[in-house]
């Protein structure tokens, strides 16, 4: 099993800049090809977003992802709580690649999503999750989630995926 830290896949468990420890057996799901996931978790932790909010992903099953927040003041806007932008950045990840893990390896487009912000964080991690209800021939519905570690739910929100004709490659 792995489990991505500052951008490189690292096998059995290790700690971040931060000290958290992550054992990777426990981070990635059991009944589906492992290197499709590696291709998908390498997919978000390449993106040039992750370099400025800092994210870091799991997928526990098919149909389901986790994705820790680990905000800082850059996220904040003036009153010094997060930015509602990005949680709404973290449920759309966190939607999109529970979608992804039921498309066989085809890219997923995000056609909508609508976000209710519930309460305000400031620096505590926050701990989006996303789950599919429904997977249809083009159109993958989900739900998501965004809570802090001390509990507090901060966000939810559904949408919809578009299945698209592309497939995930690695590089």
């Amino acid at each position: 099993m792995f489990v991505i830290l500052n951008r490189r896949i690292v096998y059995g468990s290790a700690a971040d800049s931060r000290g958290v420890h992550y054992d990777a057996g426990h981070m990635a799901p059991k009944d589906v090809s492992t290197s499709y996931y590696e291709i998908l978790m390498d997919a978000f932790h390449r993106a040039p977003i992750t370099e400025h909010i800092r994210q870091t992903m799991r997928m526990p099953s098919e149909g389901r992802v986790e994705i820790v927040l680990h905000p800082d003041s850059r996220h904040h806007h003036g009153a010094a709580r997060i930015h509602g932008g990005v949680l709404g950045l973290l449920l759309d990840n966190c939607g999109f690649f529970a979608a992804a893990t039921l498309t066989d390896g085809y890219w997923v487009a995000t056609t909508e999503y609508k976000v209710n912000l519930l309460a305000s964080g400031a620096n505590e991690d926050v701990v989006g999750t996303g789950a599919v209800l429904h997977r249809g021939r083009h159109l993958i519905q989900c739900e998501m989630s965004a809570v802090t570690a001390s509990g507090t739910k901060l966000a939810v929100g559904l949408a919809s995926y578009m299945i698209l004709p592309r497939k995930f490659k690695s590089d």
